[in-house]
């Protein structure tokens, strides 16, 4: 059994971070979170080969994943040039957060209704931590959590349409909540109503209480307005867009 540096920087068994996960599956979580956490920067050119050796994957998962991410928006294939990290459009991030809002109001009141025991089991497990993580502030942990809880959350309201379109959507605002997150959250403010409000929608969830569940949701949607309100005022634009040239002042 070999050891390797996880993406996270966690040390990983590299056959149990595989054991029983299609290969490309795999692919596809380990370039997500380079994407999310900015290993590769909004913009960016990268290749097949480098995210091979970036996530430890052969040629074909990877080739799958690409393929994936493409049809996700976060990937662009460029004839002659390679991949490019999408770049990140707030303006038509606000227009998807509308979308997200609306299907996913769908996946929460199917989650509560639907969501069998062990679903619950792991809710409050799910629950407990993401209260832990309100005094260490540590964006990475806090993601991972959130990419869980949406899993959770898609596998028990058991809809696939929902799954497809709610996924992509998820790893987008990921992306920009980590920006806003490190680089305009200064006192912490936002990284703390997060987690607090993620949490008690997914209580709501697992207790099987729908309406308070989406209520809960909507005040979710209405933080990563704020955010994006925030965003278009502060935010360096190189940070969206590697490309983008920085005013000399």
């Amino acid at each position: 059994m070999t050891e390797s540096m996880g993406i996270s920087g966690r040390q990983v068994s590299t056959e149990q971070s595989t054991q029983g996960r299609n290969l490309s599956d795999i692919a596809y979580d380990r370039i997500e979170e380079v994407i999310v956490h900015l290993k590769i920067r909004p913009g960016e050119f990268t290749t097949v080969s480098a995210l091979q050796q970036d996530i430890e994957l052969g040629r074909t998962p990877v080739l799958d994943a690409v393929r994936r991410l493409a049809d996700d928006t976060l990937v662009l294939v460029q004839s002659r040039r390679g991949l490019q990290v999408a770049p990140i459009q707030l303006d038509r991030e606000r227009r998807l957060l509308k979308l997200r809002a609306d299907v996913e109001k769908h996946a929460v009141r199917l989650a509560a209704e639907r969501a069998n025991s062990t679903h619950r089991s792991r809710m409050f497990q799910l629950v407990q931590a993401l209260k832990n993580e309100l005094d260490g502030r540590n964006i990475h942990a806090f993601n991972e959590l959130d990419r869980m809880l949406d899993m959770l959350v898609l596998d028990a309201a058991d809809e696939p349409l929902i799954l497809r379109t709610l996924r992509p959507l998820h790893s987008i605002f990921r992306r920009t909540g980590y920006i806003y997150l490190a680089h305009l959250d200064s006192d912490g403010e936002a990284f703390v109503s997060s987690i607090e409000r993620h949490a008690v929608m997914l209580d709501a969830i697992a207790r099987g209480h729908q309406e308070d569940a989406v209520g809960h949701l909507t005040d979710l949607i209405n933080l990563a307005e704020g955010m994006f309100d925030t965003m278009a005022r502060k935010i360096d634009p190189t940070l969206l867009d590697i490309n983008i040239q920085p005013l000399s002042l």
